[in-house]
């Protein structure tokens, strides 16, 4: 799966390959974070957090989520990241939130 992050100009975009699908995206301060997810079609859910900073534009890992999860519910609020709900496996739903 490929994605492409703009900067500040139409012209400046960084472009990212993830092997990671059904992950959640939010900003935070400016910053893009990808959340979770699971490799390929029949992998396991994920509980890493990457952090894409939007002045040098590098990606970082980050903490990673307490429960690994795919197709989460992810926000910004009063400067905080949330990670809600999600599969952890194809039959079992976390019905916890993370910040």
């Amino acid at each position: 799966m490929r994605h492409w992050v703009h900067g500040s100009s139409r012209a400046s975009g960084v472009r990212v390959t993830f092997r990671e699908v059904w992950h959640g995206v939010a900003a935070l301060d400016g910053d893009l974070y990808v959340v979770g997810g699971k490799t390929g079609v029949l992998g396991a859910a994920l509980s890493s957090v990457l952090r894409l900073d939007s002045q040098t534009g590098a990606w970082t890992e980050v903490a990673p989520l307490s429960v690994p999860r795919r197709e989460a519910g992810v926000a910004s609020l009063q400067g905080k990241l949330y990670a809600c709900g999600g599969l952890v496996t194809t039959a079992q739903i976390s019905g916890t939130v993370e910040c």
